[in-house]
This record gives C-alpha cells, sequence and structure tokens, in this order.
C-alpha cells in the first residue's frame, strides 16, 4: 500500500477512541511500501486548481504524485524503510523537494488568469509543511513509531501458507468502492483467509479504462497476482507453487444494483431521474476535489468489460440492496453512440442504426490483452453515448426480510448467461457487517466455497 504516516497516526487515534486496545499493532506495512509526503498533496492539488473546470478528479491526497516518484529510474522515491535512516531519507527528500518546488512554480506560471488564485493559496498553504528539516524531524519520528509494523515482502505468502493459501481478492466492478468496505469487513470476521482489497473500481484502471479518468494505481486482479509473485519470490517458492497459490484466489466482485461515480469522466448511465436520486440521497456528499457525487441506471456493457478484465469471477457480491424498496430497477443493456463511426470496431461491438447513431452492445474483449491507448479516444466516445436498452423489473414495496420476487428477478438475470455469467454469493441489505448474507451457489471456476 502507499503510507501517508500522519494519516496512520490519525486513523489509530479515531480507533482508540472508539475503544479499540492498540489498534497499530496489527498493522504490518511491507518494507518497499511507497511514503506519501505534503509535497505529493500540494501537487496534486495545485494540478487540479489548475484545470479550473475540467478537471480529471482526484481525491486531493497525492496518491498519484506519490505513484509517479515510486516509479522513478533513480530510485529517489520515499520509501517506509527509508524512515528509519537520517542519511537516506534526507538525500531523498533534498532532491524530491527541489524538483516538487521549480514544478509548483511551473504550475503557478501556467495557471489560467480564472484558476491562478485558487493554485496561489494551495502553494502558500503547504508552504510550512514541506520545508526539509520540519520534514526530516517529523517522518524520521514517523519512522521510529512505525518501526516495529515493517515486514519483509515474504511476509504476505508466508501468511497465506499458514491459512493454507486460501484467500479472497474483494473487486470493486464499477468506478469506485461500490461498498466493498463493508464486504471486506464481513469476509474478515467469517473468514481465515487472506484478503486482498484494490484501492478502487476496475473501470477506472489506469491500463484499461477511460484515461485520463482514471486512477493511478491498478484495480484489476493483474495487481492481487503482482503482488502475490513478489512475495512468492521473495520467499524463494517456485513458480508452479506461486501459481497454485493464485489460482486458488476466490475473485469476489463488488457492485450496487446501481452505478455510482464520484468527480469527472464517461458516465453513460448517469440520470438525473428522482426515482434513483432519492435513493441515494443520504449516501453520496459534493467535496472540493472530487466534486459531484453522481448516480446512474446499472451499466451492463461496462460490468461484462470489468469481469472480462479480471478473466472472470468466482462470485458477484452485490450491496445496497435496501436502497432498492420503494424504487424500480433497471438495467442498462446497450447504448446509442451518435458520431463518426471510424473508430468504433477499435473499441466495441456495434451495429448502425441510422447514417449517424449506432447500437453499442460490448466493449471489445481483445482491450483486455491490448489496453486502449492513453489518448483519450474511448473516453471521447463514451461522451457522445447514452443509455438505449433497458431490463425493467419494476418497483419493491416489500420488507427486507422477504426479498421481494422483482429483486430475485434481478439478482437472477444479472448472474446469468446473458448478463455478468457469475454466480451471486454474497447479498447486503445495510451498512455493516452483520447486514451481509451468504447465498448458496456454485462458483463460477470451482465448486467450493467462499472460505469462511
Amino acid at each position: 500500500m502507499y503510507v501517508d504516516p500522519k494519516r496512520l497516526i490519525s486513523e489509530e487515534l479515531a480507533l482508540k477512541e472508539l475503544g479499540v486496545r492498540r489498534p497499530i499493532q496489527g498493522l504490518h506495512v511491507s518494507k518497499d511500501a511507497p511514503v506519501i509526503l505534503p509535497v505529493h498533496a500540494m501537487l496534486c492539488q495545485m494540478l487540479e486548481a489548475s484545470r479550473g473546470d475540467v478537471g480529471f478528479g482526484t481525491v486531493g491526497f497525492g496518491v498519484g504524485q506519490a505513484v509517479l516518484d515510486n516509479k522513478r529510474a533513480d530510485h529517489m522515491g520515499v520509501i517506509i524503510t527509508d524512515l528509519l535512516y537520517k542519511g537516506r531519507l534526507k538525500e531523498k527528500l533534498s532532491v524530491l523537494l527541489k524538483e516538487k518546488t521549480e514544478a509548483a512554480q511551473r504550475i503557478l506560471e501556467s495557471a489560467s488568469a480564472g484558476a491562478k488564485r485558487s493554485v496561489e493559496d494551495i502553494y502558500r498553504n503547504f508552504q510550512d509543511s514541506i520545508q526539509l528539516d520540519r520534514l526530516l524531524r517529523a517522518y524520521l519520528n514517523y519512522g521510529y513509531y512505525f518501526r516495529n509494523n515493517i515486514v519483509g515482502e515474504e511476509y504476505l505468502v508466508d501468511t497465506m501458507l499458514a491459512q493454507n493459501g486460501l484467500s479472497c481478492a474483494v473487486i470493486c466492478l464499477g468506478f469506485g468502492d461500490s461498498g466493498k468496505g463493508t464486504i471486506v469487513d464481513f469476509l474478515s470476521r467469517v473468514s481465515d483467509a487472506t484478503i486482498f482489497e484494490l484501492a478502487q473500481g476496475c473501470l477506472i484502471d489506469p491500463n484499461w479504462s477511460f484515461w485520463p479518468y482514471v486512477s493511478k494505481t491498478p484495480n484489476t486482479f493483474l495487481a492481487v497476482a503482482d503482488t502475490i509473485k513478489r512475495s512468492g519470490r521473495k520467499k524463494n517458492l517456485d513458480e508452479a507453487a506461486i501459481e497454485n497459490l493464485i489460482k486458488k484466489t476466490v475473485k469476489i466482485g463488488v457492485l450496487r444494483p446501481y452505478q455510482t461515480r464520484h468527480g469527472a469522466g464517461p458516465f453513460v448511465t448517469e440520470t438525473k431521474e428522482e426515482a434513483l436520486i432519492n435513493l441515494w440521497a443520504d449516501q453520496g456528499v459534493h467535496n472540493e476535489w472530487q466534486k459531484e457525487f453522481r448516480v446512474g441506471w446499472l451499466d451492463l456493457p461496462a460490468l461484462k468489460y470489468s469481469v472480462a478484465l479480471n478473466g472472470g469471477l468466482d462470485y458477484l457480491a452485490v450491496t445496497n440492496l435496501d436502497r432498492l424498496f420503494g424504487g424500480p430497477i433497471k438495467v442498462c443493456t446497450s447504448y446509442e453512440y451518435t458520431g463518426d463511426f471510424s473508430s468504433l470496431d477499435r473499441y466495441f461491438v456495434w451495429e448502425r442504426r441510422s447514417v449517424t447513431t449506432a447500437r453499442i452492445l460490448a466493449f471489445r474483449s481483445q482491450n483486455i490483452d491490448n489496453p486502449p491507448q492513453q489518448n483519450g479516444e474511448l473516453a471521447g466516445l463514451l461522451f457522445s453515448c447514452r443509455p438505449l436498452d433497458f431490463v425493467n423489473f419494476g418497483r419493491s414495496e416489500q420488507p427486507v426480510d422477504k426479498l421481494p420476487g422483482n429483486i430475485r428477478d434481478f439478482l437472477s438475470f444479472i448472474s446469468g448467461p446473458t448478463a455478468l455469467n457469475t454466480p451471486v454469493g454474497i447479498i447486503s441489505f445495510g451498512p455493516t457487517a452483520e447486514d451481509k448474507l451468504f447465498l448458496s451457489a456454485q462458483r463460477r471456476r470451482r465448486t467450493d466455497e467462499i472460505p469462511r
């Protein structure tokens, strides 16, 4: 994971206030975990502010900038182990602060007149926290505080082997969290498996989604497989043993029965229909960096693409079903595209409707082996699409404990061969682990149950 030590300590204090004793004992951080610095947050926020009303979207924490530093050929990105060694940390901070200050000056100079005031304010707000001596002292203290939590990369495979190799990968199929946090909480209470929780949704994966509206960190099962490979090789396991651990990992795809997106980017099924907006009115909030919390009908072409990007899934976990009571259920099965047809074959399965319109039936699976070029073309095509065909399941008026027929029909449809072709293994009717239920279902790849 990417580590922000200051935020970790804040989280520990919050847990202590809730009565959790010594919560830091349960934390293990890879010795090579990259560190997020205040200068990363500064640049991240300045860049987004400089774009004005056409921002790409960010949480404003600086994760993306830390990812870029972690890829540096000169290895000057700060990792958690550096916080234990004053000389090494000072050298890296000196290089990074010089470079980032110069980058900040370039952003200031190039900012438009309308954005310049906001960009300047952000730059001034960070000046105290990016002074070398102050930063060095603070992060050496963080290193001392977390010194007993740092482990070698082989720690992961050691843990998996102790659990007979059982593991679960919890993968969001949409643009964001979709309630996966409470699914992870639920699994951790009923399972001894190692649980991998990916940071965001497949539809903002940096390699296969809709550039430039993407995350800087990978969000498909490939990231889990790569992590297991690195840990297994540190443990000196042979490749066959490593592949066996990967194959034994249960892939659980998390989705809501409707679609959400926080921030900018293509969102074909977005709607302003009151019937759907009322279902999430108390759930999504506008914030300074991600901006608007958006909602739309379930998008089957995009979800099929997400499942394919992960090489198929073993189970689906469908969250937020309680929000459907009293509301409609609709699933978009195709898009209408308006515009030039010359690039459609590259990205979609489609058919012509008129001289200027086409029906988009699916994303092309070849993109899974050949990621779309980061040129914005796919995102541009999606901005020219709107929902066309729907499957409707009507409204629901029955209480949660009776699972209305239309919700049963909905679950049967999305798990069926014409939709995601993956059994629903977990359903969720509320915000806590107690509101989750296992369903009896065979896995798509194997017949054994979710580890528990």
